[in-house]
């Protein structure tokens, strides 16, 4: 069997957001548009004119020299919520972040369970994100002995970039969290 090797460029439709909005074309059903001046997108579907086609969410970085260097949360633990503000770093208006976690815990030999939560601003319990992949790993940790795991998250944040965390502590571990944002998402 033979098989044919192409190289292809796929482009989507694009214009700056005034052309988008003075020509208010429809796009087709599935139809990929982008804003070349806002990198927002829309997508067709085939019958809804520009101007009446929601966004999408749109992902923007945020310069590694302009982020904040770690907003280090807790040295302990925090049994209430309490908040994180990336305001200076995202526009009104923003609907999620994406953030570096980086969650450090030291054992004291006992049977910990500690984890950090976050969620976004003021929702309920049952909204959040648990940090807990180094769970497993503190129970009858040596005491003295560090452990540090580090993931990437989306999570959803109110209009002013503000998230909250708190910290589920079993045992006396001591731990700490850095939050470095990455980018965000309008």
């Amino acid at each position: 069997m033979s098989s044919l090797i192409t190289n292809a460029t796929i482009q989507i439709r694009k214009d700056t957001a005034g052309n988008w909005t003075s020509n208010n074309p429809t796009p087709a059903a599935g139809e990929l548009c982008l804003e070349t001046d806002t990198t927002s997108m829309k997508i067709g579907d085939g019958s809804t004119a520009w101007i009446s086609l929601p966004y999408r969410l749109t992902l923007h970085f945020i310069a590694e020299a302009d982020r904040p260097s770690s907003n280090v949360l807790n040295n302990g633990t925090a049994t209430s919520w309490a908040d994180v503000d990336f305001g200076a770093y995202v526009p009104t208006g923003v609907k999620a972040l994406l953030l570096k976690c980086t969650s450090i815990w030291v054992g004291d030999g006992a049977k910990d369970y500690n984890r950090y939560v976050l969620r976004k601003n003021g929702s309920s319990v049952t909204n959040q994100i648990q940090l807990n992949s180094i769970y497993d790993e503190l129970t009858n940790m040596t005491a003295g002995k560090s452990k540090t795991t580090i993931s990437q998250l989306i999570i959803d944040c109110d209009t002013d970039g503000i998230i909250e965390y708190q910290t589920y502590a079993g045992g006396a571990a001591a731990g700490s969290l850095s939050l470095n944002i990455i980018g965000y998402y309008i």
